[in-house]
This record gives structure tokens, sequence and C-alpha cells, in this order.
């Protein structure tokens, strides 16, 4: 069968990238023929996958549609994407999607889709209903339980199924390195900057430890947004690959993005969400762990930055008992994939 798998996979960045390598890899070892929607050709390279920019062409060409991965169920920001390209384009894109799969006659499916703010359906951005609620889409599976729900009242079906990157180390055959360098990576936004700079300052007490910036997205893309700091090392995002080699290598990451920080967890990083987005706090709430693997920059005091690097050890060992629960689990959107695609 010919898979068209289309994502948020515009912007050279490592989680978007890696779930299209996650489904990519996957849907072709099932057998099928797959083409990503826009993804760059370097990551394409790199697991053996094709790519196609117009997506009449690719919804002409293949057989289904299936979206892989990404916050689909977001909250609208009108007037951000009214203000801003590059948010308006991610809005048009769903309405471009809905517009093929109705000319071309597709059916289409998602998998390990989330929310991000929305809470009923008149909160999500109306071009990505107009994907959801189409004839078009037939079923899906949710990275959040509560989604069911929202699916649900939009009148579509859906099962939960812990995130698909929670399983990243059997994903990609990567076994988590044991004895890991003692580094932390600090992946945060620009507006974290002060934090981000006490951290590093915090962390002048621990001489065992060495702290590093890190950016999440290719830079010829343009986005700027993550804060770097010149008294420390920075590191360019290069690839997933290599982005998942970094996370094996370290003991630690704090980062405001969700899928950095579960990939690391799943090969044996500890990780703390700094002021991340609605959607990590509630996957952090799901996995029990919002306590003890979230801080809330509003009110971070530097003792708790402090029983930080006193206590990675203990906060990775919690975190891998938590992740023992939902890894194995969290492949099961293949399963569905398969049924779906019979």
């Amino acid at each position: 069968m010919k898979i068209a798998l289309w994502g948020a996979y515009q912007q050279g960045n490592f989680g978007d990238d890696l779930m299209a390598a996650a489904f990519g890899s996957q849907l072709q070892e099932m057998g099928h023929q797959v083409t990503v929607f826009d993804l760059d050709q370097r990551e394409c390279l790199k697991y053996g996958l094709t790519t196609e920019r117009n997506i009449d062409d690719l919804v002409n060409w293949c057989d289904v549609v299936v979206m892989g991965g990404g916050a689909v169920l977001k909250n609208a920001q009108y007037l951000r994407a009214f203000l801003n390209p590059k948010a308006r384009a991610i809005e048009l894109r769903f309405f471009s999607l809905a517009r093929a799969l109705k000319r071309y006659s597709r059916p289409a499916y998602a998998v390990s889709i989330g929310s991000d703010g929305a809470v009923s359906p008149n909160t999500i951005s109306f071009f990505r209903r107009f994907v959801l609620q189409s004839e078009a889409f037939r079923n899906c599976t949710v990275r959040l339980e509560k989604d069911v729900r929202l699916m649900e009242s939009l009148g579509k079906k859906a099962k939960f199924v812990p995130d698909v990157l929670l399983a990243t180390s059997d994903l990609f055959n990567l076994k988590p390195i044991v004895e890991k360098q003692p580094r932390v990576i600090l992946n945060l936004h620009k507006r974290y900057a002060d934090i981000g700079a006490r951290i590093v300052d915090i962390s002048g007490a621990y001489s065992n430890i060495e702290v590093m910036t890190f950016d999440t997205h290719f830079a010829d893309y343009g986005l700027n947004y993550e804060w770097k700091y010149e008294v420390v090392p920075h590191v360019s995002y290069a690839g997933t690959q290599a982005t998942l080699q970094l996370l094996n290598d370290s003991a630690a990451v704090i980062s405001s993005k969700l899928h950095l920080g579960i990939c690391g967890m799943s090969l044996g990083a500890a990780y703390v969400c700094l002021g991340g987005r609605g959607k990590v706090f509630e996957q952090l709430t799901q996995l029990g762990l919002q306590k003890s693997s979230y801080w809330d920059p509003a009110d971070l005091s530097d003792r708790a930055i402090q029983n930080f690097f006193e206590n990675i050890s203990g906060l990775r060992d919690e975190q891998q008992a938590a992740l023992k629960l939902v890894s194995k689990p969290a492949l099961g959107h293949f399963a569905e994939l398969q049924e779906w695609l019979q």
C-alpha cells in the first residue's frame, strides 16, 4: 500500500522529525511504500525515506494518509496565526490537507496525536477541525487519555496509547548507556534566559557536572528562539540520530520541550521540564511525574535547582519506574496501524 505520512515536518525540528522517522520506518517494515510530506532531505537520507513537498501530488499518489504525531488538537490562536507567518503556514497546511483528501477521495488516520490547550471542539482551530471532522478522517490513537473524550466530542473514534516516543530506545534499537557522562543538557526558550543563567551559576558548585546548551532545529531553518549562553559549551542540532546519541550519553536534560525530554527518559537520562506548554505538564501528570519533573518558572527556588543536581540519579530512578509501565504499551500504535491498513 502507498502511504502518505503527514505531519509538522517542515521546521527541521527534533521531536517532529523523530516521529516521522519512527512511523516511516515502521510502516516500511510492514511492507508499505512510504512518502513523507515535506521532511528535511537530510533526515530522509538517514532513514531511507522519500519526501514530497506538494500536498496535492502526495495525496493523489497515495492510497491512505497517516498523520504521524504532534499536537494536532491544538487550541485556536487566530491572532497569533494572523501576525506570525510561520504559525499561519502551519494552520493553512491543515486546510490544504483537508482539501486534498476531499479532492482525491483518500482516507486518513492519525497516530500518537495529542491536545495542547484545547478542551472542547470549539477551542480547536477551524482549520484542524476541517480535517478531523471530515468524512475522510476514519480513526486515531491519542497520547493523552483525556483526548479520547475530546475526539468523541468531534464525532470520531479514538484509542488511548501512550506517546510513541516513550518507546524511543526500542524503536531505534538503542540500548541506554548505563555509565553516562556527568552532562546536563539545557534546552530553553530565550524567555527563560535568566533562569538558565541561574542554573549554570548553581552548577558551578558541582565540579563533576558539565552543563551545555542545545537547540532542537537545524540552523538553516532560521528559528532562533532557543537560548545560548556564552559561558558554557553549545551544541547545535545536527539531526535526530546525533541528538539521540547525545541524549544517550548524558545524565540529564532540562528543557521546555516535550519530546526532547521523554526521549531522554527513554534513553535513561533524567528530565526536568522548565515552563513547558500545557501538553508537557499533562504528559508528566499522566505519568505521575508532575511534582518531581516540572519546574514552574514563577516560583523556582535556588534550593530546587540544587536538589536537582544533588539527586539526578534518584530522579532518574523514579522516572524509569514510571516509564517501565508505558514503554511497551507505547508500541501499540503500530498494532492499530496494522489493523486499519489491512
